[in-house]
C-alpha cells in the first residue's frame, strides 16, 4: 500500500494497477483515491467502468485504444470480473501493448498469483494486496478515526471491537462525518448487540451519551 500511496501523492502513475484482497474497506478506499487522483471531477468522457463476470474483453481493449478527449489519459476500471483467477489471458496479452494514454485499474476480491493476468499486472504495473487487518492494526485505525473527530475515548475502541467483525468495511467512514448531525439518543436504552452491523449508529449514540 505504501507504493500506491506514493504514486497518488507524487502523481506518478504506473500504466496499470491491480488491487485485490479480502479487505473490502481498504480495497474500495484506495480504488476511490486512485480514481480521484486520475480522473478530474465530472469527466465521464475519459473514464470507463466495467463490472461483473460477463464483461467483454474485446470492448475494453477497443476502448483502451481510443485516445482521450482533451485529457492526458483515459482511465478504465474493471471490477469483480474474476479474470485474475481464470479467463484473463486475452487481457494479459494486451497489457504490454496498452497505449501510454490509457491506464487500467482492476479491482478484485481474489486473484491467482499463478495466472497470466496477475503476472502481467506485476510486470507492467503495480499490484497491491489488501489483507484482513490484525486486531492491533484495526485498533489503531479506529483510534485515528475517532481522533480526527477530536475525540479521545478509548472505551469505544474496546466496545467496537467486541461488536463488529474484523473487516473495516463494517465501520462506515460516513458515520464519523455524521456525528455532529445526530440527534439525542440514550445509550442505556439501546441493546449493544443490535448495533453489531450498524457501527455508525453505535458511535453516534456513544458520543451523545458520553457528552
Amino acid at each position: 500500500m505504501l507504493h500506491l500511496k506514493q504514486d497518488i501523492t507524487n502523481q506518478s502513475f504506473r500504466r496499470c494497477y491491480l488491487l485485490y484482497g479480502e479487505e473490502d474497506y481498504l480495497r474500495k478506499q484506495y480504488k476511490d483515491n486512485l480514481i480521484k487522483a486520475l480522473v478530474p471531477e465530472g469527466d465521464d468522457i475519459n473514464f470507463n467502468a466495467y463490472s461483473g463476470k460477463d464483461i467483454n474483453i474485446a470492448q475494453i481493449i477497443d476502448q483502451a485504444e481510443t485516445m482521450p478527449f482533451f485529457a492526458d489519459r483515459r482511465v478504465i476500471l474493471i471490477e469483480d470480473s474474476g479474470l485474475c483467477k481464470a479467463g484473463g489471458e486475452q487481457l494479459a496479452e494486451y497489457l504490454p501493448q496498452c497505449p501510454e494514454t490509457t491506464l487500467i485499474i482492476m479491482v478484485e476480491a481474489q486473484a491467482d498469483k499463478r495466472s497470466k493476468l496477475f503476472k502481467a499486472f506485476s510486470e507492467h504495473g503495480r499490484v497491491c494486496e489488501f489483507v484482513v487487518q490484525q486486531e492491533n492494526t484495526l485498533r489503531t485505525w479506529i483510534k485515528s478515526k475517532i481522533s480526527n473527530e477530536g475525540k479521545t475515548i478509548d472505551e469505544i475502541v474496546e466496545i467496537m471491537q467486541n461488536y463488529c467483525d474484523d473487516k473495516n468495511n463494517t465501520i462506515s467512514t460516513q458515520c464519523f462525518s455524521d456525528l455532529k448531525e445526530y440527534g439525542q439518543k440514550d445509550l442505556n436504552k439501546t441493546s449493544l448487540r443490535e448495533y453489531k452491523n450498524n457501527i455508525s449508529n453505535f458511535i453516534r449514540s456513544f458520543f451523545t451519551f458520553s457528552q
